[in-house]
């Protein structure tokens, strides 16, 4: 809960500059042919009324992985929702760890893939271009750097892909 209050806090002043709307945990998203409950969202575009339960045109989701929620997250939420037109970025924040894996769309059709660790900073395309520090995204929580021994460089997963593909460590597990 940490992580998502402190998510909203430091997305909220880029969504209200931007006249965009920032919702934590309280509404449902179609994606596909499912609908979630992401933990953050941020949808920019004309208001919707106040009575609106489902989004269909988020542009940021993130999602704070739970040892129950961490497949769906990654294998059945990603490409559904990396399937939305209006989608930018969605971000994966795991609670174990100092740990985000982003992806976001590329400018060519396709959808590129990052991971984060420890005292790194997340890009996020949506509502701005802003940077969040994972210190900043951990505050007042006791998560634990991740051992770099157990990251693995990334290339981008083609769309649509089910994961992107890990591509062998050359001795040196440092991220980006």
């Amino acid at each position: 809960e940490r992580i998502v209050q402190n998510l909203t806090r430091l997305l909220d002043p880029s969504a209200l500059r931007t006249r965009c709307d920032l919702v934590a945990k309280d509404v449902k998203v179609r994606a596909a042919d499912a609908v979630y409950y992401p933990d953050v969202v941020v949808r920019c575009g004309e208001r919707l009324p106040g009575t609106t339960l489902v989004l269909t045109d988020p542009c940021l989701i993130v999602e704070v992985l739970s040892p129950g929620t961490q497949r769906t997250d990654r294998r059945e939420k990603r490409p559904a929702y990396c399937s939305i037109p209006a989608m930018q970025t969605y971000a994966i924040v795991d609670q174990r760890w100092r740990h985000v894996e982003r992806y976001w769309r590329n400018g060519r059709g396709g959808w590129d893939y990052e991971e984060i660790a420890n005292d790194g900073e997340v890009a996020i395309d949506c509502p701005t271009s802003i940077r969040l520090t994972l210190d900043d995204i951990y505050r007042d929580t006791d998560v634990p750097d991740r051992p770099l021994r157990r990251l693995r460089e990334r290339v981008a997963a083609p769309y649509g892909a089910a994961s992107p593909t890990a591509v062998p460590s050359t001795g040196d597990d440092a991220t980006r």
